[in-house]
């Protein structure tokens, strides 16, 4: 599957770099973990091999589809949806979360400032 050049899409390839950001991130086994844009689930698999409980943004109907056949964990959730319209304010009141994501660059400042 290509990237969606319109969404500003870049699909990160390298697991081990995958790896690095989890690890980064700190994430363990009782961690909520929202993920936007999870794209091809290189940071997604990652996640999950953690043992934390993860909701997925997805913009792209191409890749929904792709992350809902390929990921059948019960402690995966997806979205399909634009993570701009997403109403947080429940997610964020109820528990603390991480916030993970392969952004694309003209849509990471909006996204921060939507989530603070």
């Amino acid at each position: 599957m290509r990237p969606a050049k319109k969404l500003g899409q870049n699909f990160l390839h390298d697991q081990n770099l995958a790896r690095w950001i989890v690890e980064q991130a700190q994430i363990v086994p009782d961690d909520f973990v929202l993920e936007i844009g999870p794209g091809l689930g290189a940071l997604t698999s990652e996640i999950l091999k953690r043992g934390a409980r993860l909701l997925a943004l997805e913009k792209d109907a191409r890749l929904a589809n792709f992350l809902r056949e390929k990921f059948h964990d019960p402690r995966f959730e997806l979205r399909y949806c634009d993570a701009l319209d997403f109403d947080t304010r429940i997610l964020f009141a109820e528990r603390n979360v991480k916030v993970i994501g392969n952004l694309p660059y003209y849509i990471a400042s909006q996204l921060l400032f939507h989530f603070v």
